[in-house]
């Protein structure tokens, strides 16, 4: 095993072939010790170390913490840094690759496309549509201000022949 390191105050939690070491602390040069927040996975059929593929942010450095794994998810709670106790919950949602399915992400990411052009298409709709409702109340307000004209010529002629 390449690249081992001394830790202690670590958790290490089973999933399948693999064993994940998260936090605890490590010798620094000058002999005290620093909590960590350093994720590694042990693959047990090839004896190899690596850093794990997972998404969302790593917990604040701590030690004396607790971890389980459960549904490819790595839930980290509570343990102490340097500065507090910690009594927080964090979830890292783990990937492995010999888990994903090619097919899978491509395919979510064209229904992801083919909703968001259905939604530009929907917007784009519904602002040609109030474009035009106000084009036409615009030209129904002017046909109502040359009717209001005319009415008023009217009136006018009216007036005009009543005085002769």
């Amino acid at each position: 095993m390449e690249d081992v390191y001394l830790c202690d105050d670590v958790t290490l939690c089973d999933l399948m072939e693999d064993v994940y070491l998260f936090g605890g602390t490590t010798p620094t040069e000058d002999g005290t010790a620093t909590p960590s927040n350093e994720i590694h996975k042990l693959n047990i059929s090839r004896m190899k170390w690596k850093v794990p593929l997972y998404v969302g942010l790593p917990p604040a450095r701590r030690r004396g913490h607790g971890a389980f794994i459960l549904h490819s998810h790595l839930y980290v709670f509570g343990g102490q840094n340097e500065e507090e106790e910690l009594n927080d919950l964090k979830v890292m949602k783990l990937i492995n690759p010999s888990e994903r399915q090619p097919g899978a992400s491509l395919t979510c990411s064209i229904i992801i496309i083919i909703i968001i052009i259905i939604i530009i298409i929907i917007i784009t709709t519904c602002i040609i549509i109030n474009i035009i409702i106000i084009i036409l109340l615009l030209f129904l307000l002017l046909l109502l201000l040359l009717l209001l004209l005319l009415l008023l010529l009217l009136l006018l002629l009216l007036l005009l022949l009543f005085i002769d």
